[in-house]
């Protein structure tokens, strides 16, 4: 991936979106999708609003610590040391996220449409529609999935997963970051760039070829009654997700800190035929209940937008501040609460920590008001 991964991920997949709508315009209407999109408003009334259409979150993986630097890209093939299931899952969280959240994707997109325009004009989704799912949710599933005590090897027989970084890492001056990334940095107003410097975490790509048939014997083990096609067996599907900037906000002895990134792209091989597996993973019994909901209401064809996993182990709400979503999380311990906010705004998907700065839920609903209006 290269430094101007915005420019070339949102422009290309903007275009292909406006064309697949002037090409699907001449096409009869699916019934289908409109018992859906009827069922879809049922639900949730407020889901028929639109969102904003921006270029393109890590899968992001919450917790009360602002983010560590990342390690280096590793291959999923590397032999791991055999700690138990759920000690490797915990220190290894943001990949099984990823991992996780890309074979959520790969059945989504697995079942013909009735369409084939689709596999021949779009294969590139953009993940920005905010969905809080519990750690302790995907981790039953994980368990489920595979019985404790077994390691990685077990999930890498769902299929070959390669990790591979981008080039762009280190600390560099915050004046740089814009034109160096390709995309305008959010700084804020009591950054100190003579105190402090960013650091550039690389850019991430993430590419699964599934084993549909170790995928399918996994997903009837778990209950699922409709299995994913041959047709996926071996076809690459791909995460990308750009470099992610660390700034740290220091007020004297406390601080607080904020990272941004471009959303993810998820793009699938052309030769898969582009799906609507949306009633097979509704199906999933063990699927997290607000994924199932963000999948009923997601509108993939008009958007391009498909979820993005915020897995987390706290309680989250969501708030409007103007127009933007903006997911609060919470910790409480016995000397104080620790505030976090996550918001997409602009193509980016923005993390703010209040550490031990911003220590209540007003301060923090007015420190992410100041950055979205930057």
């Amino acid at each position: 991936m290269t430094e101007s991964f915005v420019r070339k991920n949102s422009d290309p997949t903007d275009a292909a979106w406006e064309k697949l709508q002037q090409r699907l315009a001449s096409e009869p209407k699916s019934l289908r999708w409109e018992q859906w999109a009827k069922e879809a408003n049922n639900l949730n009334p407020s889901a028929a609003v639109a969102v904003e259409t921006e270029s393109s979150q890590s899968i992001a993986v919450s917790d009360s610590r602002s983010l560590p630097v990342l390690e280096p890209g590793k291959t999923a093939g590397e032999t791991p040391k055999a700690y138990p299931f759920v000690r490797w899952i915990k220190r290894r969280r943001k990949r099984v996220a990823a991992s996780a959240a890309v074979l959520v994707l790969a059945a989504f997109l697995s079942t013909p449409i009735g369409n084939e325009a689709l596999a021949s004009i779009l294969n590139k989704f953009r993940m920005q529609e905010m969905t809080v799912v519990q750690e302790n949710d995907l981790m039953y599933l994980l368990n489920s999935a595979f019985p404790e005590g077994q390691t990685k090897e077990s999930i890498n027989k769902l299929g070959a997963f390669t990790n591979t970084s981008g080039k762009i890492s280190g600390i560099f001056e915050v004046d740089k970051l814009s034109q160096m990334l390709g995309r305008s940095i959010v700084i804020p107003k009591d950054y100190d760039a003579k105190q402090d410097k960013p650091y550039v975490s690389p850019s991430n790509t993430l590419t699964l070829k599934l084993n549909v048939d170790e995928v399918n014997r996994a997903m009837s083990r778990l209950g699922a009654k409709q299995m994913l096609p041959e047709s996926v067996d071996g076809k690459a599907i791909t995460l990308e997700t750009g470099e992610q900037v660390h700034l740290n906000v220091r007020n004297g002895e406390r601080n607080y800190s904020l990272t941004q990134q471009p959303i993810p792209v998820v793009s699938v091989d052309p030769s898969i035929p582009v799906a609507e597996a949306l009633q097979a993973v509704l199906q999933f019994p063990l699927l997290p209940e607000n994924l199932k909901q963000s999948l009923r209401n997601v509108d993939l064809l008009t958007t391009g937008n498909v979820p993005l996993p915020i897995i987390t182990n706290r309680p989250a709400e969501k708030v409007k501040v103007g127009n933007t979503d903006v997911l609060i999380m919470t910790e409480s311990t016995n000397k104080q609460n620790y505030y976090s906010a996550m918001w997409v705004k602009q193509g980016q998907l923005f993390e703010l920590y209040g550490n031990n700065d911003i220590t209540d839920r007003e301060a923090l609903l007015g420190k992410v008001k100041e950055l979205i209006g930057s």
